[in-house]
């Protein structure tokens, strides 16, 4: 969220910031090299490994969706020509097996409508797995009140084109 404001104070306001690609504001405010991809053809526990060693060294994330209009929304309900913070990609395991690998979004806009398994209505979230997500999330609140959502590997491939 601060990133994405001080790309707008750069920018001027919101408005001249808007329709923008992730990769862009970041070289620009951290002045370092981002590496962007395109979950065309991607395997998805390769891009989760990727962005789970990403995550690991704390880097700054984000996902894409492609579209001409943030107005629409795509097969997962959330909107289409639209960046948004990956703000950590995690396991959820019974013991020691991985049962899901996941990632934890965020829409700038502090809502989501995501419609995929694992969305806040899901009841594929019990407590243990609820107990499993980063930074003491609520899965089952946090998709309104904050616009966090969680997506598995293989929707993530299918909801983004880019990360």
């Amino acid at each position: 969220m601060m990133l994405e404001k001080a790309w707008a104070k750069v920018k001027g306001d919101y408005t001249m910031a808007d329709g923008g690609f992730v990769e862009n504001g970041l070289r620009s405010l951290v002045g370092c090299p981002v590496y962007s991809y395109t979950t065309t053809d991607q395997d998805a526990d390769t891009v989760h490994a990727l962005v789970m060693n990403a995550d690991s060294l704390n880097y700054i994330m984000g996902a894409a969706t492609a579209g001409s209009t943030d107005t629409a929304t795509n097969e997962c309900g959330i909107a289409m020509s639209h960046a948004y913070s990956l703000i950590a990609a995690f396991e959820l395991k019974t013991s020691s097996t991985v049962d899901h690998k996941m990632y934890m979004i965020r829409n700038p806009w502090g809502v989501s409508y995501y419609t995929g398994s694992w969305n806040e209505a899901d009841s594929a979230w019990t407590s243990d797995y609820i107990s499993q997500v980063p930074h003491s999330i609520n899965p089952t609140t946090s998709m309104t009140s904050d616009g966090i959502f969680f997506v598995d590997a293989a929707n993530f491939l299918v909801c983004f084109s880019s990360f």
